[in-house]
């Protein structure tokens, strides 16, 4: 069975002008300061921080692989989470925004963030990695900047999961972010006044 969702359907940018400040700020005051927009989509909201001023080599972003879905809006829910297969959000991305990898360098990184694989579970960082930088280009896998993302942006994200694999999720995003201080998570999401899931009817 194919469902719509809405956060997909209605894809605005959801990097508020406060967040976006607060993270040009840090882009121009901590040297090597990394942004990292997980769950990117088609990037939008990179796109806007970017153009702002944030050094495009310093961002990364990342969602599920790519998969066969023909349209930008529809999931195939047939995964223990539901989210089996999504359409190419990057490369549609790139269409979107009349932009290529080579003008806009930004490091793509796909994968599913509750795979051990993807993101090894791991506590917060207390201290600064010891090794090297990884080369972005060599990543398959979040898990080389676990305790060295300045920023991690995440919306339209969180609502997708119950509540035991949103603070599984949570977890993880943690584990990436940088000890240092001024680090920070953000991201807008929906919600409902009482926890529980939402059923609604939407047409294609």
């Amino acid at each position: 069975m194919t469902y719509l969702l809405r956060c997909v359907r209605t894809q605005t940018e959801a990097l508020t002008s406060a967040g976006l400040s607060y993270l040009l700020k840090l882009g121009k005051e901590r040297p090597g300061a990394l942004f990292l927009d997980i769950g990117c989509c088609v990037g939008n909201d990179v796109r806007k921080a970017v153009a702002d001023g944030f050094p495009p080599t310093q961002a990364l972003t990342s969602d599920l692989n790519p998969g066969t879905v023909p349209t930008l809006s529809f999931y195939e829910l047939n995964s223990p989470r539901g989210l089996h297969r999504v359409a190419e959000f990057w490369a549609i991305g790139h269409k979107m925004f009349k932009d290529t990898p080579e003008s806009f360098p930004v490091t793509f990184v796909p994968g599913d963030a509750f795979d051990d694989a993807f993101i090894a579970p791991a506590p917060i960082a207390s201290q600064p990695p010891a090794e090297p930088l990884p080369d972005f280009a060599s990543l398959t896998t979040l898990t080389p900047l676990q305790g060295r993302i300045s920023v991690i942006h995440a919306s339209s994200l969180f609502h997708l999961f119950n509540e035991a694999q949103q603070l599984e999720l949570a977890k993880r995003l943690a584990s990436l972010l940088s000890p240092e201080p001024g680090s920070f998570i953000l991201g807008a999401h929906g919600g409902r006044p009482q926890k529980g899931a939402r059923t609604e009817t939407m047409r294609p």
